[in-house]
């Protein structure tokens, strides 16, 4: 009896490890033949329509957070975009104060009717490229075609952030914690900023500057009534700089080859290869002046 019961469990198991076997092996003949089937060669078709659909999606997507605007057109918004970017090369931009609390803009006049203005937003910013023709918004990149046109930008007094780069600046003045301005000539009535940076291959001239930091290169710099907290930079090559500080505190570096014409209020410290003017020392505002052969006038 348990001869007969141990040769039946003997045939049991080897019954269970033959099946055991032959699905393994059938397991590996699926493996290799997986790995022997072809790639699947799907219709052209399919990757056209994947292409057409991000095409139709870019597409749908520009013209809905995009705008452009041509000669007399205005942009009109009701948020409180705080960053504005600002890239035309050719354009004359005159800053004025907003009528409605927000960021307004206008193509006041161009020279060519071709002239574009592409208007972007995307969160808190909004993007203004100059371009030209009525494919203005299937591109980012500035027009860099001669022709004069002038953009009227209404700012309000709470922006972050304030980038541009034109021909020419001109208007009431520009309020925001941070203000990067390149152009050929920069004349503002007023600026108030923490970090100011002016760079202008032509005249830069503002009637009252109030900030913590500044830099300002140009061929030619006139500060009138400039207050500084900390730090002042002005660089030309030879150009005329002319400086009219608002508050009789800090000392002034000046480092040219030129003459420098100090008012009576200024104390002269030192003449080495740096001149230094000082107004008085009860705060530290310090400006530096660089200049290889301009002159130099402190009022």
């Amino acid at each position: 009896m348990d001869d007969t019961t141990s040769r039946s469990e003997r045939k049991r198991k080897q019954s269970t490890f033959t099946r055991l076997k032959a699905k393994r092996q059938k397991q590996k003949d699926s493996f290799e033949r997986i790995g022997q089937r072809k790639p699947i060669q799907r219709p052209w078709i399919v990757y056209a329509s994947v292409g057409l659909a991000l095409i139709l999606l870019y597409t749908v997507t520009l013209f809905v957070t995009t705008e452009s605007l041509s000669r007399g057109e205005t942009f009109k918004t009701t948020n409180r975009y705080k960053t504005l970017q600002i890239e035309a090369p050719n354009a004359s931009i005159h800053f004025v104060r907003s009528t409605d609390g927000n960021v307004q803009l206008k193509l006041v006049d161009s020279a060519s009717s071709k002239k574009r203005l592409k208007v972007g937003t995307s969160g808190n910013t909004i993007t203004v490229t100059g371009r030209d023709g009525w494919m203005a918004r299937l591109g980012n990149r500035p027009s860099t075609r001669n022709g004069d046109y002038k953009i009227q930008v209404g700012l309000p007094s709470y922006m972050n952030r304030i980038d541009v780069k034109a021909g020419s600046l001109t208007g009431m003045g520009v309020f925001a914690k941070v203000i990067k301005l390149d152009a050929e000539t920069i004349r503002l009535n007023q600026m108030n900023a923490d970090d100011v940076t002016l760079t202008g291959s032509g005249k830069v001239d503002i009637e009252d500057l109030n900030t913590v930091h500044a830099d300002v290169t140009g061929e030619t710099v006139k500060l009138d009534r400039y207050g500084v907290k900390l730090d002042l930079s002005i660089t030309t090559i030879d150009g005329v700089i002319r400086l009219n500080p608002a508050k009789t505190a800090g000392t002034i570096t000046v480092e040219t080859e030129g003459d420098v014409n100090a008012a009576k209020r200024y104390t002269k410290l030192k003449d080495d290869s740096a001149t230094i003017y000082e107004l008085s020392k009860q705060e530290k505002p310090e400006v530096t002046v660089e200049s290889e052969v301009g002159q130099v006038t402190l009022e």
